[in-house]
């Protein structure tokens, strides 16, 4: 995944200097050819407001979703517990952690497989907002409201990513942490 230095890393897509505020998704060394449209974001980091504005938007997420379908399957580090067109879920075997996948937004979620059962008990329940420190760096916050779920993720005390949720997407979300909570 890309590296991000804070006022010096660039948007492969606007060339605009990533500031400690922007949401950005970082993406992985996905194969491209350098007159491909996507080259540019192999292994390089968006502003999350250009990706959703890209015309090659969908592209670069089914080719970062290829690679990382690819490059999972011949891990020696992570086993698959789910996959569908929506999500990729691990379980880190050195690391006993579970890395969730959203392919259709980009984003890469890591957690300690301890913290699935706690976030599990909360969302099943109704709820304005949740905090789960993840690591002692990286917190993952949850809104939600009548129509959708913000799920945000920082590190170092800076939001890296948030992603919006419908209300069936939060749902498909919340079946999906029962699910690997009980195959875990």
């Amino acid at each position: 995944m890309a590296l991000v230095i804070f006022g010096k890393s660039h948007c492969a897509i606007s060339d605009k200097v990533i500031q400690r505020d922007d949401n950005f998704v970082c993406f992985p060394p996905f194969p491209s050819k350098p007159t491909d449209p996507l080259y540019k974001c192999s292994d390089g980091c968006v502003l999350r407001v250009e990706l959703e504005n890209w015309k090659y938007k969908e592209n670069v997420l089914e080719a970062s979703k290829n690679f990382w379908l690819q490059h999972y399957a011949s891990s020696q580090m992570f086993t698959t517990i789910f996959r569908d067109d929506t999500y990729l879920v691990l379980h880190g075997t050195i690391e006993n952690k579970i890395r969730i996948i959203f392919f259709q937004y980009g984003l890469v979620v890591d957690l300690p497989a301890s913290l699935l059962s706690e976030i599990y008990n909360h969302i099943r329940h109704d709820f304005d907002e949740l905090h789960f420190q993840v690591y002692p760096n990286s917190l993952l916050t949850l809104e939600k409201d009548k129509e959708r779920t913000r799920l945000m993720l920082t590190i170092k005390e800076v939001q890296q990513d948030c992603i919006i949720l419908s209300k069936d997407e939060w749902k498909r979300f919340c079946t999906l942490i029962q699910t690997i909570r009980q195959r875990k």
